[in-house]
């Protein structure tokens, strides 16, 4: 795949990394020499979610949103399905390792609480809020990997309802306390997920639920996670005030309920 040029103007540099989803190259735009992002998705996967995925980035775009990557191009290549979009320079999941981050944590979580409202505001929600889908560029963060994003609101405009029990969806590490408890995702969601890479950023890159069970099953890592996850577990050990609010604040949320973003970036603030 390398060295592959796409519709006469995106040339394939080389292959970031791959997964279940398909796989990711970084590119260049042969015209004006500007470095993009390449996803590529096989026809024949098991899952597919860059067609749903870019549907969302162009309306996102579409609705003044900036803190996503843009498309600058989607079609078939070949045997597979193939999106061009803004290529960053590192997530945040990459700085942990650094010590320079260290005193710009409190910075980088009021910037990622605007990200997440902006895409909020415009009636979706992320799914998979983690340190590996929130990206830098020139000194702004972006959120990327919007595949299992959906809308919280219906086509009539109504907050979609938490009925029933729900598959948990996202990466079990990093999912909410209510996802494993078999609700629907909503905005609280987004922001308790973030408020765990606060948390891993305040720990130095781990989290009180890392290596649990090595030998254990899926369900057991799950129940395990779930209960390391409850408000007062979770608190029960921390030594930072802000984090301890921020928690309160979106664990104290309802399914439907409106986030105060404003209040989470004011203590985000005190610092």
């Amino acid at each position: 795949m390398d060295s592959c040029i796409i519709q006469n103007k995106y040339k394939i540099v080389e292959r970031l990394g791959s997964g279940a989803f398909g796989s990711i190259y970084k590119g260049v735009n042969q015209r004006n020499k500007k470095e993009v992002a390449i996803k590529i998705e096989s026809f024949d996967a098991s899952i597919k979610l860059l067609k749903h995925e870019t549907t969302v980035l162009n309306y996102l775009y579409s609705e003044g949103v900036r803190s996503t990557p843009t498309i600058f191009w989607y079609g078939t290549y070949g045997e597979n399905l193939c999106a061009v979009m803004t290529l960053y320079e590192k997530s945040l999941f990459d700085v942990v390792n650094g010590t320079s981050y260290q005193n710009k944590i409190y910075q980088i979580m009021l910037q990622c609480v605007c990200g997440i409202e902006n895409i909020h505001r415009k009636f979706v929600i992320h799914r998979d809020v983690k340190p590996h889908n929130i990206m830098f560029k020139e000194g702004f963060l972006y959120f990327i990997d919007l595949g299992l994003s959906t809308f919280y609101l219906n086509d009539k405009r109504v907050h979609i309802l938490d009925q029933g029990s729900h598959d948990p969806i996202g990466t079990p590490k990093w999912m909410s306390y209510y996802i494993h408890e078999g609700h629907r995702a909503s905005r609280r969601d987004d922001l308790i997920s973030l408020g765990y890479v606060f948390l891993f950023l305040l720990r130095g890159g781990n989290l009180p639920w890392d290596n649990i069970m090595p030998d254990g099953t899926n369900e057991e890592k799950h129940r395990v996670r779930a209960e390391k996850k409850q408000l007062s577990v979770l608190i029960k050990d921390l030594n930072n005030e802000v984090l301890i609010q921020y928690f309160r604040i979106c664990y104290g949320l309802e399914f439907e309920e409106e986030p105060n973003y404003y209040a989470l970036k004011d203590i985000l603030k005190t610092i």
